[in-house]
């Protein structure tokens, strides 16, 4: 009798040891909401081959942020890139636009921040101060491009203060954009700015990080010495190399 008691003791805790383990959130096979255990797997290359990878929820982007020496287990995969109208050429060089990639967007003047925003109806308006020496002041110049989840652009406005005009409010439930070294990989036809390269692989300087608040698979980017917009998702690994390797995603 103690012999199958004690038996019972180990399965019960090897059973609860299982139920313990935990991963990073999966996204969701929809696109939007939070992920759950039921949500889409996305995993290539096999436990022989030192890696396996799958795809995360965006509000998970800030954990691809280089903080130390080593590579994050997180990484960015941009996977489109789309061309902005030439009154934002600027955003290339976040040095020359004040109030750039701030983590708030005000709606107004007098001290708007420039990057990336996302509205009610689901658009993401890209933000560029242009008075830059006249930020608080009746001279405060923006240009605004808005563009929809396929990237497209659907408009572009500058605004002036001394008009008397606001910019479009934010959704009240966006995410707000990060900035820094990310570890990034990209796929074919996506291309990362020499001005954005770090000093290791993999890390690059992202001006704005903004995940969709609408599809929980998007995160969408900016990056230094480029004025373009990119798509991108998050994906985590197991250890190095996988962002390079195409395979990571199937």
């Amino acid at each position: 009798m103690k012999k199958k008691f004690a038996i019972s003791l180990l399965c019960c805790a090897a059973a609860l040891a299982t139920s313990c383990t935990s991963s990073p959130g999966e996204a969701s096979e929809a696109g939007t909401g939070a992920a759950s255990a039921e949500g889409s797997t996305n995993t290539a290359g096999s436990d022989e081959g030192g890696w396996r990878c799958k795809s995360v929820v965006n509000t998970d982007a800030a954990k691809a942020g280089w903080t130390r020496g080593e590579a994050p287990n997180y990484f960015l995969r941009l996977t489109d890139e789309f061309d902005l109208p030439p009154q934002l050429a600027g955003i290339a060089d976040p040095q020359d636009v004040d109030g750039f990639g701030g983590n708030s967007v005000n709606a107004s003047f007098p001290s708007p921040y420039g990057g990336l925003v996302q509205y009610q109806d689901k658009t993401v308006g890209v933000i560029m101060p242009t008075g830059r020496t006249n930020l608080g002041t009746p001279d405060a110049q923006m240009d605004v491009a808005v563009v929809g989840q396929d990237g497209g652009l659907i408009s572009q406005t500058h605004y002036v203060e001394r008009d008397g005009q606001d910019l479009p409010e934010p959704f009240d439930l966006a995410n707000k954009q990060t900035s820094g070294y990310f570890r990034v990989g990209v796929t074919d036809g996506v291309d990362i700015a020499p001005a954005a390269a770090g000093d290791k692989d993999e890390k690059v300087y992202l001006t704005s990080a903004l995940a969709d608040a609408f599809d929980d698979s998007v995160v969408w980017i900016l990056s230094r010495g480029s004025a373009k917009l990119y798509k991108a998702s998050l994906w985590w690994s197991l250890s190095e190399g996988a962002p390079g390797d195409a395979s990571c995603i199937k």
